[in-house]
């Protein structure tokens, strides 16, 4: 993060990487540049790898989605892994990982969801999808029971998921609860 202007994304104007998935693409933000996949520094593409090679269970998930070709297993476990653009990198510029959640679309039926991606992660436990499905409830100001009517779940189901949430997050109120939906990019 470039500490003169801290609001600046990642690689936008230091060394570091973040990668993101638009549109079925894959560009990364290095150096000033948004660079497609096809022409990303192949010492990054390399750390990427060595990352995901090191893996088990990426390699696992990858062959149980019987993708073999490895340009597209690096495709998938980038867009699963880092798919989101927010404000922290991907690979800093000391080689450290730094995975996040990214909303795919097919969160729930994924037959390798949290494997090859990565869970929300809080201060005090990680989020399941069930309560990213609340928070994103929460964030549109419905109460407890319209969440209820809507997740076709009990109210008590209901608070008891709330509760987990603020206690893994550490936060007591929705505005709590929107404040991280929207640093961890949820909504």
């Amino acid at each position: 993060m470039d500490t003169k202007n801290p609001t600046l994304p990642p690689g936008l104007a230091d060394l570091n990487v973040e990668f993101y998935y638009r549109d079925g693409n894959i560009f990364i933000l290095h150096n000033g540049q948004n660079i497609p996949f096809e022409d990303v520094p192949v010492e990054i593409l390399d750390k990427v790898r060595k990352q995901m090679d090191h893996d088990p269970i990426a390699m696992a998930s990858l062959a149980l989605l019987k993708i073999d070709d490895p340009v597209d297993q690096l495709k998938k476990f980038i867009e699963c892994r880092y798919g989101d653009f927010n404000m922290e990198p991907d690979i800093d510029t000391r080689g450290r990982e730094n995975p996040e959640y990214f909303e795919c679309g097919i969160r729930g039926t994924c037959p390798v969801e949290g494997k090859l991606c990565n869970s929300i992660m809080a201060p005090y436990g990680t989020i399941t999808k069930r309560e990213a499905d609340i928070i994103k409830l929460v964030v549109q100001d419905l109460a407890d029971k319209e969440i209820a009517e809507r997740l076709n779940i009990s109210y008590n189901t209901v608070t008891s998921h709330r509760s987990r949430i603020t206690q893994k997050i550490g936060a007591a109120s929705k505005v709590g609860i929107a404040r991280f939906a929207l640093e961890k990019n949820i909504i």
